[in-house]
């Protein structure tokens, strides 16, 4: 029996992962196919599997129907995020055509919110849950515990597809969690992946590390909504890694109430070089409202200690969230550039269907294809893509940028030099 597990053909470049769902970040970032490559793994064990993932490999749709009629699968997980769910379902129905015979599993935060409202044919599934649990139905297992869940299947994509910004260099995703405690009203993964916080072992992480190195990969982005949440954990993660010599660099998510110095120091010296921190405003009272749950001290207290320990930092920032204004938007901004962050991003607050923003708007005739982080879709009385324009121009085009270039070649190299000026110019097409 042979099992496709596909990201169907977009006129865009997009980042597929979760609740990561928006076009490819101001890097050029696509993120290898983490979900994809788990749901693979787990039906290699009574399936042939296939990982296409159309958008890294340059497929359009007619290219994609004819490998299609060529294997006709007996069933397909397809990887869907609710700007491209249209187009998604559009791609199903033409290969459904072809046979009528496959199952089409379709999964994401959008198909899930939408499995009982949506009709699709009688060979389309919307799933109302994680993938990995019909996954597991399919080759006849309950779900798993994460830490049973086998390596993910790497070695069914080609890894050069995919290339971490600034050094070029292909990268994996390592799953360290599932779940997320908190319930940021902006934010979707308290609805995909639950509040139950389930966390992967040291022991497991460093399995799909030394994995990864075997295919030749010692970049690694740690995917959890908040990695540093069971500092235990973490601090076994990397005291292994230095006492074993296992040079890696890696990547990871956190909040500002959740790290130390000592947690820091240690992360450095273990292979540590980026953290991103949701900041999201500069107003306590915006935070207060989008249920964020940290202070302004925090923030300003963590940003100086990861300076301190040597890593780098990124700042992600909502304009919009309700209870704002222009001036405390600008005030936002301007605090960005004063926290001593090396990079910043800067999303509109959008209604993901999912979302707690989403379920307070009820908004009508809404374009799903539309929705994104560059378009004003709640506060008709801001120019918020304006704003947005402004705040990248004022965070990035000043003399504070020169101290991040200077890290950025302490780590990367002087090779790193022509792809900055590279991404700085796609920068500035964008604004």
């Amino acid at each position: 029996m042979l099992a496709w597990v596909l990201s169907p053909p977009f006129k865009k470049q997009m980042i597929k992962e979760g609740r990561c769902e928006q076009e490819s970040n101001l890097f050029g970032t696509v993120f290898p196919p983490l979900t994809m490559v788990e749901i693979a793994s787990i039906l290699k064990q009574k399936f042939n599997v296939k990982v296409i993932d159309t958008m890294a490999s340059e497929i359009n749709i007619e290219q994609l129907k004819i490998k299609f009629k060529s294997d006709k699968p007996n069933c397909v997980f397809v990887n869907t995020t609710t700007p491209t769910f249209k187009n998604d379902l559009n791609s199903v129905n033409c290969l459904s055509k072809i046979s009528e015979k496959t199952i089409f599993y379709i999964y994401g935060i959008h198909a899930k919110y939408f499995s009982n409202k949506i009709k699709t044919n009688k060979n389309t599934i919307l799933l109302n849950s994680m993938p990995y649990k019909k996954a597991y139905e399919l080759i006849g297992l309950k779900n798993q515990n994460l830490n049973n869940f086998p390596v993910p299947s790497w070695d069914l994509v080609d890894l050069k597809q995919y290339k971490i910004p600034i050094k070029n260099k292909p990268f994996l995703l390592i799953r360290t969690s599932i779940g997320c405690p908190y319930s940021c009203t902006f934010c979707t993964a308290p609805y995909y992946y639950g509040k139950n916080y389930e966390q992967k072992t040291a022991k497991n992480i460093l399995k799909e590390i030394k994995n990864g190195l075997d295919l030749g990969v010692n970049e690694f982005l740690f995917y959890s909504e908040v990695f540093t949440l069971k500092k235990k954990i973490v601090m076994e993660l990397c005291n292994t890694l230095i006492e074993k010599n296992i040079k890696i660099n890696w990547m990871c998510n956190s909040r500002v109430d959740t790290i130390d110095f000592e947690l820091l120091n240690t992360m450095k010296k273990s292979g540590c070089w980026l953290i991103s921190y949701g900041i999201e405003s500069s107003s306590q009272k915006e935070l207060d409202m989008c249920s964020k749950l940290i202070k302004i001290s925090q923030t300003k207290k963590s940003i100086i200690l990861t300076k301190k320990s040597g890593i780098m930092s990124i700042g992600h920032f909502v304009i919009g969230l309700p209870g704002s204004n222009k001036s405390s938007i600008l005030s936002t901004i301007k605090y960005s550039n004063k926290l001593g962050l090396d990079f910043a991003y800067f999303y509109l607050a959008t209604p993901f269907p999912g979302s707690e923003l989403y379920e307070k708007l009820k908004l009508k005739q809404l374009d799903y294809s539309k929705i994104n982080y560059k378009s004003n879709l709640i506060n008709e009385n801001l120019d918020l893509e304006s704003l947005q324009k402004f705040a990248y121009k004022y965070f990035y085009f000043n003399t504070n940028t020169i101290n991040s270039i200077y890290k950025l070649v302490k780590i990367s190299g002087i090779n790193a030099i022509p792809l900055l000026v590279n991404q700085g110019l796609n920068m500035l097409k964008q604004f």
